[in-house]
């Protein structure tokens, strides 16, 4: 590290901390915050809680409540569990566009709590499509309803993610 200093500027030193970069190919299992690519909001819970039927939101800061947990299915499938032990869902299994996003208890093999990463064109970013609208549906933001989480049928820009590698939550 070197420390640079500017004429007629205060001395000015620089600390740089390690930051992992996003994934770009496969999503491996393990702890990740999950960003949008289009307002780079994070996802993470309306209301910090454990409770079932949370709702999904973006939000500007990373925190504990926005740290997910990838679980790698194969062939491109994942669950994601949230700091607070609840699944990413789908509400109601539902297939149909516009349905909401929310968290509850994990299921085994429950379709509304399985998603589709598919690559983009871009570098180290994927659409995540629903299983429990056969993939015909994508995860996306509502900016019009407070950043609120729903899955869409996918055309825009909204449904493009990355996954950024972080640590396990303090509670875990």
């Amino acid at each position: 590290m070197k420390q640079l200093v500017a004429s007629k500027v205060a001395e000015q030193t620089w600390i740089l901390e390690s930051v992992s970069a996003p994934i770009s190919s496969a999503c491996e299992d393990g702890w990740y915050y999950i960003q949008n690519g289009n307002t780079l909001g994070f996802m993470t819970l309306e209301v910090d809680s454990t409770d079932t039927d949370v709702n999904v939101v973006l939000k500007s800061d990373q925190d504990d409540a926005g740290k997910w947990y990838v679980k790698n299915l194969g062939n491109g499938y994942i669950t994601l569990v949230n700091s607070r032990g609840k699944s990413l869902n789908v509400y109601g299994n539902s297939s149909t566009s516009g349905a909401n996003i929310l968290v509850n208890d994990t299921k085994v093999d429950a379709k509304a709590q399985i998603f589709y990463l598919k690559g983009t064109s871009i570098e180290g970013t994927f659409t995540m499509l629903t299983k429990a609208s056969n993939l015909e549906c994508a995860v996306m933001v509502d900016t019009n309803n407070n950043n609120n989480v729903r899955q869409y049928t996918h055309s825009s820009s909204d449904n493009i993610w990355t996954f950024i590698p972080t640590k396990a939550p303090e509670n875990n």
